[in-house]
């Protein structure tokens, strides 16, 4: 295969596309080095079947520069991405509901039947293929590890508070996510970023919920409003999925139930001078000043503390043992009570489905095999992930993740 001219627009964090010579209707992703793929992503595609995902045709070795390299050649589509087409004006509601929509519910229900997350839904990789501008197609999933280089507009909160290499596979939930998003930019025209840093947009899902952080205020009505209310749900357990999409495609009422927002402290907690009312951020908060918040946190009576804030989490002795000291009853572990063991385990049990937070760390937990992989490439954060899975540690934020409530919805 010879490498034709760069196609940048196909890119990801895992490989740069190119132009095949003599196959028009293909180009070519070369591998970056160093960055995993997702190899039983690439296994379980052979398996699915009837779908608008631009096809993996084969993989092949080739010289480039004078070293072998691994490239995925993949269908490429004809026709223009879906991102560009909505810029400014947005898309009308009859392309969404009759070209977008249904191409994208068979091919994200296809892939999830096939054990698949996408991670990679939103519309610069979407295009159509044809000059009738009728059928849309969805771009690869395989080429870096999951999520790594989806914008963080597009991701749920509590893996839009992970780093990039740590986001995790996910599961169904986080696509329909990241295709209400999706649909949102589309129907608008808009930069549903607003001009924010992806701190900010993470800190603005937190403070005001998903749907207005995204809309910017502005209102949805009739059945797309409520579509969106229903795929944009911060709480995954009452977020739209496949089956009601498809309800909804079909004209079925279906109603949207409000998130029931575990995540709401019923009292303020005050941290280095500032008021938290959400779990999530305050172990944010803490997790970006680790000294600060171990002194905060050996001030209190724990038991009596999460007896306050967290009425729903366990606060028997021996759960309070766990946080302080990392020990529980199934294990004689050594005590781990230095600040950033502490300060990592406090912060697993404010947020107990969301990223593992441990220094320069802030990892999904089925996330830690890719973050682990592109950690080698920096001193310090291949240091702190070697500790956090060779220490007790790991094990203890385990524990924790079990015991709490909904802790184990990754």
């Amino acid at each position: 295969a010879v490498l034709g001219e760069r196609l940048t627009d196909f890119d990801s964090a895992g490989a740069q596309a190119y132009a095949l010579a003599g196959e028009a209707g293909a180009l070519a992703l070369l591998h970056r080095r160093g960055v995993p793929l997702r190899a039983d992503v690439v296994q379980a595609l052979g398996r699915v079947r009837h779908n608008a995902m631009l096809k993996l045709v084969e993989q092949r070795i080739v010289r480039h520069q004078g070293a072998e390299r691994l490239i995925s050649v993949i269908e490429r589509p004809t026709g223009p991405c879906l991102a560009d087409l909505a810029a400014a004006k947005g898309l009308p509601d009859r392309v969404i509901r009759q070209d977008v929509l249904p191409p994208l519910l068979t091919t994200l229900r296809a892939l999830h039947d096939a054990g698949i997350v996408h991670r990679g839904v939103n519309p610069r990789r979407l295009y159509f293929d044809g000059d009738d501008l009728t059928k849309v197609r969805l771009g690869e999933c395989f080429s870096a590890p999951a999520g790594i280089d989806q914008p963080v507009v597009y991701e749920p909160v509590e893996r839009a508070l992970a780093q990039p290499a740590g986001r995790g596979e996910g599961t169904p939930a986080d696509d329909y996510y990241a295709l209400g998003v999706t649909l949102l930019a589309l129907i608008t025209g808009n930069d549903l970023s607003h001009g924010r840093t992806p701190e900010q947009m993470a800190a603005a899902k937190l403070a005001h919920g998903s749907f207005w952080a995204l809309s910017g205020g502005a209102d949805q009505v009739g059945g797309l409003g409520v579509l969106l209310r229903g795929l944009l749900n911060d709480d995954a357990r009452e977020r739209w999925g496949g089956e009601q999409l498809a309800d909804w495609m079909t004209g079925a009422a279906r109603t949207v139930n409000a998130p029931d927002q575990p995540w709401a402290l019923p009292r303020g907690v005050n941290f280095a001078g500032t008021s938290y009312g959400d779990r999530r951020a305050l172990a944010q908060a803490m997790a970006q000043d680790p000294a600060e918040a171990a002194v905060y946190i050996r001030r209190q009576d724990l038991a009596q503390w999460i007896n306050h804030h967290l009425p729903q989490a366990p606060s028997t002795a021996e759960f309070c043992r766990l946080i302080l000291t990392g020990q529980g009853s199934r294990r004689g572990e050594i005590p781990s009570t230095g600040a950033d063991h502490l300060v990592a385990r406090f912060c697993t049990l404010l947020d107990p489905t969301g990223p593992l937070r441990f220094r320069s760390l802030s990892v999904m937990p089925d996330g830690l095999g890719p973050a682990l992989a592109m950690a080698q490439k920096d001193d310090a954060a291949r240091a702190d992930m070697t500790e956090l899975v060779t220490s007790p540690l790991l094990a203890a934020l385990g524990d924790i993740m079990a015991l709490m409530p909904g802790g184990g919805r990754r």
